[in-house]
């Protein structure tokens, strides 16, 4: 049985109260927690996921909740990654994994036009709607590696 139908069909109710519990906990975490910012940050990558949050921020927009626990959970990560060097690097560990896995071609792109509707703010890129690697500067990359292949 694939996760999706256990979660969204043989156990929805148990998920969504479970859901509320954990995004509970996530509020509570992320208040007692300082607020990011470049002034108050000290590694480089917090830096970038700083500007990485304020981008994401420009585009998402779905609820008021949503939009509250998302900015929850960036805080946390970034204060985390500030505070203990071992979740630190094990998330660059995971960028950097997943970077080889897209520039082999491996990890999947968005398909085009999603996030879609009126909670993702993207803009159109210069090929048209967002996705699918489009107008990102590491296509090329991809491309050579696939063509060598």
């Amino acid at each position: 049985m694939f996760i999706t139908r256990w979660m969204l069909r043989d156990n929805r109710a148990a998920v969504i109260t479970q859901k509320a519990i954990f995004m509970a906990a996530i509020f509570v975490f992320a208040k007692f927690l300082p607020e990011p910012t470049h002034e108050n940050v000290q590694e480089a990558n917090s830096h970038i996921l700083l500007e990485k949050w304020a981008k994401f921020k420009q585009f998402f927009n779905l609820s008021p909740v949503r939009n509250a626990l998302y900015d929850a959970a960036w805080k946390i990560l970034i204060d985390e990654s500030e505070h203990d060097g071992v979740p630190r690097y094990i998330l660059y560990w995971l960028v950097e994994e997943l970077v080889e896995e897209t520039i082999y071609g491996r990890w999947e792109p968005r398909p085009a036009g999603h996030p879609s509707g009126a909670y993702w703010l993207e803009p159109r890129t210069s090929c048209g709607d967002h996705g699918l690697y489009r107008d990102r500067n590491f296509l090329r990359y991809i491309e050579m590696e696939k063509a060598d292949g």
